[in-house]
């Protein structure tokens, strides 16, 4: 099978945590034995052979690439805007280079963002084969939030073209359907829709319990760590809506917890003067190549995620897969989650209720632990 995946984020290079999921989706279907093209924006046009995945790079690399596009354009507007008409002209010739093949035209094609990968690049090409689109947040919440008239004309031409359009989360499922007015755009969307978290990808070898030990061990001899420290680990973009401000400040009533704030972005700065107040008990440990973040999130004794504006955050996912117990707020599908999975732990967004949370998993620590094995 030959596949053809279009997205907006994949990892520039190795343990790059952009765009991940879409890398552990590609890499599942090249062990299912096959062959697959990427294109996506990030790096310098050029062709690089990933492990038997050939990655079509088209430019962007202004607009693209962590801490994301959004902060991107917060940070240069003028340039990441002519940085994406730049981007957008390369990346629809590569498209139609790729799907329109009459030597090798794929079987499928993945895409991934409705907008603007869907809608408009992939609605203009002439391919007629399988199409198979994800949304995962940021793509829903611009299609909701546009004139009732614009969202009609590109919901109902994605509806048309694409075989099956995978969610991210049950919540971001019910946001586009509730926003469709059109009974039978309605109808067809609920057709072709199903609830699909993005591919996880983790190592075996951070199960482990002495690659645990062995992180704690470097944590006290690297960093000021009382012997009984409760090790708390917020991970993602440092951007106002992850609310890292909230954990931050969560540490006022706990005075034995420790945090280790994974990620980079333009909140950073805001959110070091924010944590001077507990001195040495919170820790920035900036960018992190993946295989260390989720060493870290092994390491720790709770994950921390305070975000506002989610769809399945992966990391939550994570975290669960290593065992880790989370406290969270309730955003996209984490109050789904905690239903079923005692060792989330859903609050309001409020320092004080993610304060009590911590506090209760850290006197607890012990039968937490036999929870999550």
């Amino acid at each position: 099978m030959h596949v053809v995946i279009l997205t907006t984020s994949y990892p520039r290079f190795d343990g790059d945590p952009g765009g991940h999921f879409v890398a552990a989706q590609a890499n599942a279907l090249t062990r299912a034995g096959a062959e697959v093209q990427v294109i996506a924006p990030g790096c310098a046009p050029h062709v690089e052979q990933r492990g038997g995945i050939e990655v079509h790079w088209v430019g962007g690399t202004t607009a693209f690439g962590m801490p994301g596009v959004a902060a991107r354009f917060v940070a240069a507007p003028l340039a990441a805007s002519l940085d994406v008409m730049g981007t957008s002209r390369v990346f629809a010739r590569k498209v139609r280079e790729l799907t329109e093949s009459r030597t090798r035209p794929p079987d499928r094609v993945l895409a991934h963002w409705l907008v603007p990968t869907v809608w408009p690049a992939l609605l203009r090409l002439r391919y007629e084969g399988r199409v198979d689109a994800f949304a995962h947040g940021g793509d829903v919440r611009l299609l909701v939030g546009m004139p009732e008239a614009l969202r009609h004309a590109v919901v109902s031409r994605i509806v048309r073209r694409a075989t099956s359009l995978h969610f991210a989360s049950h919540s971001l499922a019910e946001l586009l359907l509730g926003s469709v007015r059109d009974p039978a755009i309605a109808k067809a969307l609920q057709g072709i829709a199903r609830v699909d978290p993005p591919t996880l990808e983790i190592p075996q070898e951070l199960h482990s319990r002495s690659l645990r030990r062995e992180t704690r061990a470097r944590w006290h001899a690297e960093w000021p760590l009382p012997a009984n420290a409760f090790v708390a680990v917020a991970v993602g973009r440092l951007v106002d809506s992850k609310r890292v401000d909230l954990a931050i400040d969560a540490l006022q009533t706990n005075p034995t917890t420790h945090l280790v704030v994974i990620g980079d972005g333009p909140a950073r700065h805001a959110l070091e003067a924010r944590a001077e107040k507990h001195g040495q008990r919170v820790r920035f440990a900036g960018m992190l190549h993946r295989r260390e973040a989720l060493t870290a999130m092994a390491a720790a004794d709770v994950l921390v995620h305070p975000s506002a504006l989610e769809a399945a955050p992966s990391v939550v996912r994570e975290a669960r897969a290593l065992g880790i117990p989370v406290v969270a707020c309730g955003a996209g599908d984490i109050p789904r989650w905690a239903t079923e999975d005692a060792a989330i732990r859903c609050v309001e967004h409020d320092a004080v209720a993610i304060a009590a949370a911590i506090r209760e998993l850290a006197q607890t620590r012990d039968g937490i632990v036999q929870l999550t094995k």
